[in-house]
């Protein structure tokens, strides 16, 4: 599947990858300071989000099979890959099929052991919005404010509204697929199971505020990936580059700077 990807910049190469419900254009601030600091920059929307085409097929090989056609299509040479939380998964999956296509891993609040259905309420309010017939994003963050108490969540799930074009004119609809992933939800939630060490420079990162990450799981991810650093961003919930960007981009870009492209 051909991803809608947006690039910037110039150096070695860094690929983004972005969490469920999420898109590229979430990750443009980070992406540009990046850039700026002299990393050729890739960032896509996975399939089923985003400008990215929709399909049926929906799981975390599909996923990194499209990230490993982009890498062919753009010509990019081991990258390092940067995942948060459904972006995190599709990069470990990733390295788990070719390792030595990198040059190494970030992984942003998320560990590759298989997690209970998150973020089903969400869905349920989502499938209960009857978008196509409302006439504002005010209008639908009004109904789902109801039902999403997290302003933060609220406010990130209402960037995928856009007014799609029809053959009977302009309506509301959403980026994401919404049909798809209310389907298939549990395929995200799918453990990466690695069989073997992988001596790859990886880091992992977790918000002190969120628990998706334990020190288990941070001790289970260093059995996987030796050479992996762990570091907890304080102040911080599960969206770590929104909510603590400037900690993030400092230990991310000091990782990134110690990698060998070669």
């Amino acid at each position: 599947m051909k991803l809608f990807v947006r690039e910037l910049g110039s150096g070695p190469p860094v690929i983004i990858l972005h969490g469920l419900f999420g898109m590229s254009d979430n990750w443009m601030t980070i992406s540009k300071r990046f850039s700026e600091n002299g990393f050729h920059v890739f960032a896509p929307d996975l399939r089923n989000h985003g400008q990215s085409p929709h399909s049926e097929e929906w799981n975390f090989k599909t996923m990194a099979e499209d990230v490993f056609e982009l890498m062919v299509d753009r010509k990019i040479i081991r990258p390092v890959v940067i995942g948060h939380s459904l972006g995190g998964k599709v990069a470990m999956q990733m390295i788990l099929m070719h390792a030595e296509q990198f040059a190494g891993l970030v992984i942003s609040d998320i560990a590759p052991k298989k997690y209970p259905v998150f973020h089903s309420n969400i869905i349920s309010a989502l499938n209960e919005v009857k978008i196509e017939i409302l006439s504002s994003r005010k209008e639908a963050e009004q109904f789902l404010s109801q039902k999403i108490n997290d302003n933060a969540t609220l406010q990130f799930i209402l960037k995928n509204i856009y007014w799609k074009e029809t053959a009977a004119g302009k309506v509301l609809s959403w980026r994401f697929n919404l049909e798809v992933i209310s389907k298939r939800i549990e395929n995200a939630s799918e453990e990466i199971h690695f069989s073997r060490s992988i001596k790859l420079p990886a880091l992992m990162l977790r918000g002190d505020r969120s628990d998706y990450v334990t020190d288990n799981d941070i001790s289970e991810f260093k059995k996987i990936f030796p050479l992996a650093e762990a570091v907890t961003i304080k102040n911080s919930g599960h969206w770590i580059h929104a909510e603590q960007p400037e900690e993030f981009f400092e230990v991310v870009t000091s990782f990134l700077k110690r990698i060998s492209f070669l």
